[in-house]
Order: C-alpha cells, then structure tokens, then sequence
C-alpha cells in the first residue's frame, strides 16, 4: 500500500495562486478530468472503456426555460460534476503523480501536470472515489483534496468483489464559475466533443454518456452523428505543417461558425469564423437545403510546441512582422492559412451567399445610396468584406466604412504619386490617369452623397409643415433645427450639415454664425441685450483693411411657427429684426486684433422673416410698405432709415423655391420621388412631422 505520510512537495497555496483559470473557462475543469479518463483507460487496455459524467444541479437557483420546440422546462445552475471512468485507477503511480506538482508522468501525451490544481480554482473541494488492481488483488482507494489542507487522509480497503472504476467528485462550483457555465446539457456534450474531437476522431476512443437528474446525452454517437460530415486538409505555413478539420453541425442549438486552434489533441482557443471569412456570419444551406455551421479544428506541432503551461493560449506572436517575424509562424499566420482551406471546402455554398450578397448591395445602392455606386463599381472585390444579411442601415455603414478607406487610400495615393521621382513619362501618365479616373468617381461618389443630403432635408421638411395627428402643426424649433441647430455656432456645426441653402445658397458661405444666442454673448460685437435672434450671420469682407469691421454685411434670420395667427404687437417679427438691426448698429464691433470700433453706418444687414402669410402678417407687411414678391409667396422691401434690406418667406414658398433648384441635381442622379418612407398621415396633413432628424 502507498505510504499515507507522504506529502505534496510543494506550496499549495502559492501553486494556485499562479494558477489562470478565467471564469469563462470553467469547462475546462471538465475537460481535463475527460482526458485523464482517456488516459486511464489507455493505461487499463480496457477496448470497452465507459466514462459517464453526472451533473447535479442547484435547484434553489431553477429557472424556466424554453426549448427549441416551444417545450418549457425548468433549468437549474450546475453545483457539482462527477466524472467515472473504468480506466485503471489511482494506483501507487497515479497517486505519486498527483502528489507532485506540475508532474511530468504524462509529458508524452500532453500531460502539463496542472489539471487538478484547475479543479480547485473552480469548485471548492474534490473527493476522489477509485477501485483498482493493487499487488494483493482489487483495492478501493477514496481521499480528499482541498485548497485549505491539500490531499487528505487515505482510506485504502480490500474490494475483491468490485468492478473497477474511478470517479473524481468535482463539488460545489464557486458562484463565478457557476454563472458562465452552460446550464443545458446538450450545450455541455457539445462543447466537450468539440474540445476532444481531435482525439475522438483518430478512433478507438471510449464510450461517453453525460447525465443529469431529467435527461441524458449519449456523447458517443453525438460525435458520430457530426463525424459523418467532417473534411481533413493539410496545409504548410514557413515549412510547419498543420491540419485543418472541418465538421458540419445541424440543429437549432449551432449557431456561430467558429475557428478552434488545438494543441496536444484538445482544444485550446476558439473565435467566430466570421471574423476571417465575412460570409461565414450566418448559417450555410447545403444541397439538401439544410442549415448548417462549421466548427473548423487546427492541430499541427507549431502549436503543440508552443501551448502554454495554462493550456489557454499559444506563446506564438500574435501578428505577422516581416521584419521581426519573417521566418516565425505567427498565430495570424495560423488562422489566415487556415481560413483559406475553410474557404476552399465550402466554396459551392460560400458562392451562393457571395452571390446573394452582392444582389442585395447592387440592388440597395441603385434604389436607395447611389454615392456608392463607385465603390461597386471600381472596388467590387471590397464587397466581400461585408457580412451577409446586413438590415439596411448596418449595409449603409459598411458602405460608407468601406467608401471612406477608399478615400483614405487615395489620399495616401496622391501623396505617394507627389513625392516618387516618375522613372519614365509613360509610366508617369499612366499611374497619373489610373488614380485621376478613381478619384474622379468618388469625388463624384461624395457629391452624390450631397444631393442625397439634400433630398432627405427636403422630405423632412415637408412633414414637418404638416399637421400631426392631433392636428397641431411642428413647433417653430423643429424647422429652426432643421436649418441650423439651436444654441450652436458655425465654429460647432460642420458645413455639410448646415442646411441654410433652403433659404438662400450664399449663406453658406460665411465667417460665423450663431444660431439663438444672446445678443450679449456674440463673439464678433459687444452688445446689450438678451434678445436671442434666431440665427445671426457675419460675412468675412472681400478685402480686409485696418479700418473696417470684420465683417462685410450681418444676415439675421427669424422663424415663427407654421400658420402662427396670434401674434400681439411685442411679437412683431419685422419689427424684431429692425430691433435687431438698430441694436448692432449701436454697438461695436470688434477687430481681427481684438480692438472694438463702431459698426460702420454703411454696413448692410439682410434680414429673412420664415412665415406662413397670416392675415395679421399681411397688416404689418402693408405698414411697413413691404412689396409682394412677384410669385405672391412672400414680401421684400428696403426701409433706408434701418438700413436694412428685408424678405418675408412662406414656408411653401421656402420649399417650393428650394425644390426647384436642387431639381435638376436630383433628375441627373435619377432619385425617386420619396426617399424616406412613407408615413400615416392625419388629417389635412402631408405626413407626419415627428421624424428625427436626418
């Protein structure tokens, strides 16, 4: 009998200590107790080798939970796992094994020595259970292990009339490890064929089963249900050969395609596929028109040599470097390489989701995002780096990502072309031509993407002069946001989504705008009042002198609420910009070196009223001697006392006007009548003017 005095020649506490174990790894406590399974049976030569695992459960954590087939059932956490195996024991080697950290008895085949500490960082104790064949006949071996006090007391009886077996009592999982390991069993026998499949398949292996206190999983034929549809393919990487096996799996419970890289004939880490191949993001359809997704398993002595003592990571470089690791196999090497042969084995169906996939992107852009048009039609091949099934908002911002890396290379392209020494004028003009054709194609690809801008401005608008359901028209601050943001300036707002070309096209172009802000705080004058003008522009001069304002003319715009009617006198809005005007014009302003002078009396000021043509506003027109346009769509005037050029514009007349000239912008790129969709109405009204804004 082994001698129960003797110790384990080591720290405990510390070898624990410097144990990884992360919390989403729990399984993997499972995993080594499988494969010591194996090994014992090996050992034992026993051809009918069992292992059967069974799982108890907290039922004080039950929780309901509904199966593919709509069936609910109650699933409880896992507590505790047995693992019985009929391999050959706990004998006086095995136990010297265990007693002796990071022991080499198992080196040959994969063995790091480090199982048994994991089963400790997982669960709270161990009790081992084993019947064997010592020197004087059948023995039955039981003792503990625990963090606290290490391997406990043995207990060795005569058994001669027992089978031989032993089971490794794995109990209480800690609460951290608890929460992330899979309550269903189907998923539990799953994982484990899929981190022993290497072994499983070169045969010979014993016969699993998992159970818990309801169900049962013959993991044995699970595996060969799933072998029947498995591909092999070699592959060479800087002289290092790997295999790379590919399996099929069917059923509601698959549903990532995912990419294992194994090391001494078991799993060691596992990502999605899609990640390498884009169409691999969803589930294939084979001949049979059945789903199905792939789990690829990569296994070579690259990667066995370079498994780490943890067995959760390689301690090969991550990326390629042709400089530092020109002749190392790097573990992007891996996965590219391996992605290739993966890429090849599923070819027929990858094509027809390819296909699909470029369909539903031509499609999209002809009816929906013609900016992209040049991307489809000079970078096709970049297509393929978009996942399949995209909604039509996760398509435009993968078009717009890949559009904007175009450009971005381009930009790089052009910088290159300036700085090379062209070695002869031919290939000079060549390269010249290749990238002026591109860059013209996406210079164009961008003011498409404008015009689009502007369409969807247009349509917006247009709801939000409508009634809403209740009959109420939007509020003065949803056209003014649309226009121009609210308690913004131009120093915050970039151009592109400034929308002032409703009004006029020149307002575009100015040296700062400030969008309802006190007229105290204006940064170009120093004014009293708190009177916050709707929008206030100052344009830069065309000549710049010592003497004059840094400005060469003030824009004020004010908006009132769509059919307003109820206005009184202090809410005259032309007497509010003439207000205005006499404000800054009493005032001063300030210079490019900081100095304040007074506003010169010659400046101009250009006042917009936006307002639907009520009756009140139509007394205040006539007794300001305001003049009506000639479409009879709004009022213009110059009141010389002021010094102020004024326009009263109707809201149908802010769109028509706009519509008109953006028309021919919006033919020549052969946009449909409505680009955003259709919407419930109320009643009297376009569409409804809740819309977000674009």
């Amino acid at each position: 009998m082994y001698r129960q005095e003797r110790m384990m020649d080591m720290s405990l506490e510390g070898r624990l200590k410097n144990t990884q174990l992360p919390v989403g790894h729990g399984l993997l406590t499972l995993y080594e107790s499988v494969f010591n399974s194996f090994h014992a049976i090996e050992d034992a030569e026993d051809p009918d080798g069992q292992i059967k695992i069974t799982i108890d459960r907290d039922n004080d954590q039950a929780r309901l939970h509904t199966q593919n087939d709509g069936t609910e059932i109650t699933e409880a956490p896992v507590s505790s796992v047995h693992i019985t195996d009929t391999g050959i024991g706990f004998n006086d080697a095995n136990l010297m094994s265990f007693r002796t950290g990071d022991s080499l008895y198992k080196a040959a085949r994969g063995g790091k020595g480090v199982g048994r500490f994991m089963w400790l960082k997982a669960f709270d104790r161990v009790a081992i259970d084993s019947i064997f064949d010592g020197p004087r006949g059948r023995v039955r071996r039981r003792f503990g292990f625990t963090a606290a006090g290490g391997i406990g007391k043995l207990k060795d009886e005569l058994a001669p009339t027992e089978s031989r077996q032993t089971t490794v009592h794995l109990l209480g999982l800690r609460p951290e490890y608890q929460r992330l390991w899979p309550k269903r069993l189907e998923v539990m026998a799953r994982r484990l064929v899929e981190h022993v499949l290497i072994y499983l398949m070169r045969g010979g292996a014993p016969h699993i089963e998992m159970r818990d206190s309801r169900d049962s999983i013959d993991v044995s034929e699970f595996f060969k249900a799933i072998a029947n549809h498995a591909d092999a393919r070699t592959f060479s990487i800087k002289g290092a050969s790997l295999t790379v096996r590919t399996i099929r799996l069917y059923g509601a419970a698959e549903s990532t395609h995912r990419l294992h890289l194994c090391a001494e004939e078991r799993e060691v880490t596992s990502e999605p596929l899609g990640s390498m191949i884009p169409d691999l993001t969803r589930k294939l359809i084979d001949e049979q028109n059945r789903r199905f997704v792939v789990s690829s398993f990569v296994t070579g002595a690259v990667l066995d040599e370079s498994l780490t003592p943890d067995r959760l990571n390689f301690s090969l470089p991550d990326a390629s470097d042709t400089d530092t690791f020109a002749d190392v196999v790097t573990k992007d090497d891996v996965r590219r390489s391996a992605a290739e042969q993966i890429r090849s084995y599923l070819a027929p169906e990858l094509a027809k989701v390819g296909q699909e996939k470029r369909e539903r992107v031509r499609h999209f852009v002809a009816e929906e995002r013609p900016e992209y048009r040049p991307l489809v039609e000079h970078k096709p091949e970049l297509i393929d780096q978009i996942p399949p099934g995209l909604t039509d908002e996760k398509l435009d911002a993968e078009l717009h990502r890949l559009t904007h890396k175009v450009e971005a290379d381009l930009l790089e392209q052009a910088r290159t072309l300036l700085r090379q020494e062209p070695s002869d004028l031919t290939t000079a003009e060549a390269k010249l031509r290749q990238f002026i054709e591109l860059e013209n194609a996406f210079g164009k690809s961008r003011l498409a993407s404008y015009v689009v801008h502007r369409k969807i401005v247009l349509e917006f608008l247009e709801r939000r002069l409508g009634v809403d359901e209740s009959g109420k028209r939007a509020p003065e601050a949803a056209v003014h946001e649309l226009i121009f943001p609210l308690r913004k300036t131009s120093a915050d707002v970039p151009i592109e989504q400034q929308n002032l070309w409703l009004i006029d096209e020149r307002l575009s172009y100015h040296r700062y705008l400030a969008s309802d802000v006190p007229l105290n705080e204006l940064r170009e004058l120093d004014v009293e009042g708190k009177q916050r003008p709707d929008v206030m522009i100052f344009n830069a001069p065309f000549a710049f002198v010592e003497t004059e304002a840094p400005f060469s003319s003030v824009v004020i715009i004010e908006f009132k609420r769509p059919m307003r009617d109820d206005y009184d006198d202090a809410d005259n809005p032309i007497a509010q910009v003439y207000e205005y005007v006499d404000r800054i014009k009493t005032g001063k302003a300030t210079d490019k070196n900081g100095m304040q002078f007074k506003v010169p009396p010659t400046t101009p000021f250009y006042c917009y009223i936006v307002a639907d043509d009520t009756p009140k506003l139509q007394k205040w027109a006539r007794f300001y001697e305001l003049t009506v346009t000639p479409d009879a769509g709004g009022y213009f005037g110059y009141n010389k006392n002021v010094g102020s050029y004024i326009e009263v514009i109707t809201f149908q007349k802010l769109l028509t006007d706009a519509k008109k000239r953006n028309r021919i912008l919006f033919e020549k790129l052969q946009l449909p009548d409505k680009l955003l969709p259709l919407q419930q109405t109320g009643e009297g009204s376009n569409e409804s003017a809740s819309d977000p804004d674009p």
